[in-house]
C-alpha cells in the first residue's frame, strides 16, 4: 500500500508510535528535515523476520506500508492524517475525495472517470493548494463525449489553492468565480477545449506567476496530443 501523503505532526508521531509496537527493529537514514527536525526522514521499519513493514524514500518522495487484512481500516479511524491508498496507476477520484476530506490533505488528484463527479463536490475541501485533473485512462473518445466540459463555480471557494492543473478534458471556458483564486500562483490549462486560449479573467488573478492555456500545448504525443481533440 502507498502512504499518499506526507503525515506531519500528531499524526507522524501516532504512526511511529503504533510501527514500534508491532515491529521488531528499525532502520533509518538522515533528519526529517522539513518539519519537525528530531524525526528520521528514511525511517524503515522490519518485522522479527527482517522482512519490511514500513518505510519511505525521501529522494524519491515515495513511502509504502505493507498491511495485514483490516489494518488499512483500523488505521483510517485511529490515525486521521495518515493517507492510505491502494499501489495502483487507477485510483477511483471519487473515493479519493472523500480520503482527502477525511484527512484534510492539502493536495488532491483527480484522474480518469469521476473526475467531474468529483469535482463537483471541491466546495468540501476549502482547504485546498494544489488541484490536479486529468482524462489520461482515456485513448480515444470523440470531444464531444468528454465528461468534463465545465468548471463548478465553487471552484471558486478554493481561497487557498497554489496549483491548478487541468489537462486533457473537455474543459471550454471558465466560470466567473474563476477570479475569486486570489493565492492561484501555478495555472496549467494547457491540452483542453478552451474557446479561448487567453481568457481574460486569467488576468485577474494578483498572484500568478505561471500561467500555459494553449490548446495543445505540443508538449504531449499519442492519445493526448492534437489527434486526441480531432
Amino acid at each position: 500500500m502507498l502512504i499518499y501523503n506526507d503525515p506531519s505532526g500528531e499524526a507522524y508521531r501516532k504512526l511511529i508510535d503504533y510501527m514500534t509496537a508491532r515491529t521488531a527493529t528499525f532502520s533509518l537514514k538522515g533528519p526529517r528535515i522539513r518539519r519537525f527536525p528530531e524525526l528520521p526522514e528514511d525511517l524503515c521499519f522490519w518485522n522479527e523476520k527482517r522482512m519490511y513493514v514500513m518505510g519511505a524514500t525521501s529522494h524519491e518522495d515515495i513511502a509504502t506500508i505493507h498491511t495485514v487484512p483490516g489494518e488499512v481500516e483500523k488505521l483510517y479511524h485511529e490515525i486521521p492524517g495518515v493517507f492510505i491508498i491502494e499501489y495502483s496507476a487507477f485510483r477511483d477520484p471519487l473515493h479519493i475525495l472523500e480520503l482527502t476530506r477525511h484527512h484534510r490533505h492539502d493536495r488532491l488528484e483527480l484522474m480518469g472517470p469521476g473526475a467531474a463527479e468529483a469535482l463537483d463536490r471541491i466546495d468540501e475541501l476549502p482547504w485546498l493548494r494544489v488541484l490536479e485533473v486529468h482524462d489520461e485512462t482515456l485513448e480515444e473518445l470523440p470531444k464531444e463525449q468528454l465528461a468534463l466540459t465545465s468548471l463548478p463555480p465553487e471552484i471558486g471557494l478554493l481561497k487557498r489553492l497554489r496549483s491548478l492543473t487541468i489537462n486533457y478534458t473537455g474543459l471550454r471556458e471558465l466560470p466567473e468565480s474563476f477570479a475569486e483564486l486570489r493565492n492561484l500562483r501555478y495555472l496549467d490549462l494547457s491540452d483542453n477545449l478552451l474557446a479561448n486560449e487567453n481568457p481574460d479573467i486569467v488576468k485577474k488573478l494578483p498572484k500568478l506567476k505561471s500561467a500555459n492555456t494553449a490548446r495543445d500545448s505540443g508538449i504531449y504525443s499519442g492519445p493526448h496530443s492534437r489527434r486526441y481533440f480531432e
